[in-house]
């Protein structure tokens, strides 16, 4: 059978890998995956512009070098000098017109950086051929949920990547006004007031990048931020201050994740506030990883929550092929067949001035 003779009963026929990888090639081509984990979980947000040239051949390319354009200061980029007047002409005065000497700066607004490849992680089903007979569509289910926990758990990686190494080494604060408030962007306002908190971080970051405020940032935070800002204690309910009109914590309507904007209320600080997930994947209780907390918006102990301020470009991540889909048939001491793919992943930090993470203590006890 070929490709072209595809029909609505090959699910039933049994799995014959070298007729049905073609078709599940055709459902899941590598850059339909690609683009499939790169929208992960949220990350579909971040758009840098870098050069993709590094993916002709992963034999030769080792890591990634990207080249993107770096911010310039207009300040650095337009020459200024004072206009003085000649002293012996003071009726009418004359300047003295004398050429200034240099040019007008002409440095290079592209940079490069290494991206070195994070992980390697496969997807794909097996099954022992001695006690179960796989049917295509059964194979191709399977794949397919393989294919979906490689999204979330990327999702999960990719935000962790970002968020600490954001706190590792955060950026200088650029306002000196704001400084005595943070002096990076790294803010762990422990049990301060969310509502109080927030307005001066979101102030500052509006400040600082203007008119893209509104089109290239995005606010991110843990369902701990939308439960403690939206309970009767905070101070967002207190209207004669904020001038906005809320209902008290217990009828308000909770987004609690999917990386949905809060409903409950209306647009905070000129943006919606997006509320990341916080599910029972991310708290495993059996396997290698029982006992830990893998929610990438809390640390470890899950005692404190994470809010971020990112824009667009801040984050250059994805995933590139590196072993196709093969399938490797069972042998006397191995009864498992198996059609697996093996991917790389990538994360990397292009502009941490555009990043601002705020630490809260959570106040759940």
């Amino acid at each position: 059978m070929s490709v072209c003779d595809l029909t609505t009963d090959v699910g039933s026929q049994p799995l014959d890998p070298a007729t049905h990888l073609p078709l599940m090639e055709m459902v899941y081509s590598n850059s339909v995956l690609e683009e499939k984990f790169a929208s992960a979980g949220g990350l579909n947000f971040f758009q840098p512009e870098v050069d993709d040239r590094w993916k002709n051949d992963l034999s030769i390319h080792q890591s990634i070098r990207v080249r993107f354009k770096d911010y310039r200061n207009p300040f650095n980029n337009v020459g200024v000098t004072e206009v003085t007047y000649d002293e012996a002409q003071s009726c009418p005065p004359v300047m003295d017109d004398q050429c200034d000497p240099g040019c007008i700066s002409s440095e290079n607004s592209w940079r490069y950086a290494d991206v070195l490849f994070k992980n390697k992680f496969r997807v794909g089903v097996s099954w022992c051929v001695e006690n179960e007979k796989l049917l295509y569509q059964d194979a191709e289910s399977r794949f397919t949920e393989s294919i979906e926990d490689g999204r979330k758990v990327q999702a999960a990686v990719g935000w962790s990547e970002l968020i600490c190494n954001a706190i590792a080494t955060p950026a200088t604060t650029l306002l000196p006004s704001f400084a005595s408030v943070s002096a990076t962007h790294y803010f762990d306002a422990n049990t301060a007031d969310p509502y109080d908190t927030m307005t001066k971080v979101i102030n500052y970051m509006q400040r600082v990048y203007g008119p893209r405020w509104d089109s290239e940032f995005m606010i991110l935070a843990d369902p701990g931020f939308e439960l403690e800002i939206l309970s009767s204690q905070s101070n967002l309910h207190n209207y004669n201050s904020t001038g906005v009109a809320t209902t008290n914590g217990n009828v308000d309507m909770f987004v609690a994740g999917g990386f949905r904007p809060m409903v409950a209320l209306p647009r905070l600080w000129g943006k919606p506030v997006m509320i990341a997930p916080d599910v029972v994947d991310y708290y495993p209780t059996s396997g290698g990883l029982s006992g830990q907390n893998l929610n990438p918006f809390q640390n470890a102990a899950g005692t404190k929550y994470y809010v971020v301020i990112v824009s667009k470009r801040a984050f250059f991540h994805g995933a590139v092929t590196l072993m196709d889909k093969k399938y490797f048939p069972a042998t006397c001491n191995n009864k498992n067949d198996a059609i697996q793919q093996t991917w790389l992943s990538f994360y990397k930090i292009l502009f941490p001035n555009e990043i601002f993470v705020v630490a809260f203590t959570s106040a759940i006890e």
